[in-house]
């Protein structure tokens, strides 16, 4: 059975690469921490009083980008990356769904064209059985 199941309607964006400050500071660009922060909020306010898992868990994650109006590709084979797209995603939920991201053991990604939906993204994550 599902732990945590969401659809959340937003332009979905890539994980930034981090940047120095001329200090020698590394930081977040602040359009990745102003996605982090609206994803984050939204699985809060999905999980209300709910708990983080700490189990094992599969994640199952689909992401629906607007096609750009010159591209008549079949498939989403463009920037941005799927991996850097999900890094985003899941390090906004870490700690609010599940206690530590190394608790993922299986991971699938898809990226869609929005074609037929709203730009968004899909979550299932699902708690897996203990092996003794």
């Amino acid at each position: 059975m599902a732990f945590f199941v969401g659809v959340m309607e937003c332009e979905v964006r890539a994980k930034g690469r981090p940047r120095f400050s001329k200090w020698g500071g590394a930081y977040t660009p602040k359009p990745t921490r102003d996605f982090e922060k609206l994803v984050s909020d939204w699985a809060k306010k999905s999980m209300g009083k709910k708990k983080p898992t700490d189990k094992a868990i599969r994640v199952m994650l689909n992401i629906y980008i607007k096609r750009p109006k010159t591209n008549k590709t079949k498939q989403h084979t463009q920037t941005p990356d799927v991996d850097n797209l999900a890094k985003a995603i899941l390090d906004a939920i870490n700690e609010i769904v599940f206690v530590d991201d190394k608790q993922i053991v299986e991971l699938q990604i898809g990226k869609y064209w929005a074609d037929y939906v709203n730009p968004s993204f899909t979550l299932s994550i699902y708690e897996l059985p203990e092996k003794s």
